[in-house]
């Protein structure tokens, strides 16, 4: 396995090279990628909350630290799975800063209100989230909301985000880019990125 799939603890993509099978992961790369391309005005060193903490917020998150985004809020229902995700950032990264939180209203307000980037690693719209999301007292104009969830293209959490003036992204470009990155390691190639796209978006307008 590459060293970013040990850490990750995950794999996605199998290379075989030289009758060597290696386990690689295009998740975090293929995130970051999409989140430079979308949401420009984000920056490293800007806090990042992350809502969830299973695999996939994993991925994220020690993409996101690995590209100097390396102030964290977790906010997951089961704090002890938001320690535990923590202690696998600051075990490859000292340097991290991760504060942890569950799903309350006063937790999440504050967590929202320090990051200018949510990333959202949860599979459903529990309703402690979307209470918090509707308080009036939450500035989020301007914020980005990166739901990684691709179907549908608009989540009713990432509908209520942009319902109060923030930028909302979908995980379909996250999938475009993996599928880049797996070109490469198959074939030692550069990805012919431009068609690849087209027959993308393509697909999507038939499944819309």
């Amino acid at each position: 396995m590459s060293d970013e799939a040990v850490q990750a603890r995950s794999v996605n993509t199998i290379v075989n090279r030289a009758g060597k099978l290696i386990g690689e992961t295009t998740d975090g790369r293929g995130f970051l990628a999409d989140l430079e391309e979308r949401a420009p005005s984000v920056r490293p060193g800007d806090p990042v909350l992350l809502i969830g903490a299973g695999g996939a917020a994993r991925a994220v998150a020690l993409a996101l630290v690995r590209h100097g985004y390396d102030q964290l809020y977790i906010a997951n229902r089961t704090i002890d799975k938001g320690r535990a995700l923590a202690d696998v950032l600051r075990g490859v990264f000292p340097g991290a800063s991760c504060r942890i939180t569950g799903l309350a209203k006063d937790e999440l307000h504050q967590a929202l209100a320090a990051c200018r980037l949510t990333v959202y690693c949860l599979t459903v719209d529990p309703e402690p989230v979307a209470a918090v999301l509707k308080d009036p007292a939450l500035p989020l104009a301007g914020k980005v909301f990166y739901d990684l969830r691709y179907n549908p293209a608009v989540s009713d959490t990432a509908a209520l985000f942009r319902s109060r003036g923030g930028v909302v992204i979908n995980g379909r470009g996250m999938l475009y880019h993996q599928a880049v990155f797996a070109f490469e390691l198959f074939t030692g190639q550069k990805a012919p990125a431009e068609e690849m796209l087209a027959a993308y978006r393509k697909k999507q307008e038939k499944e819309d």
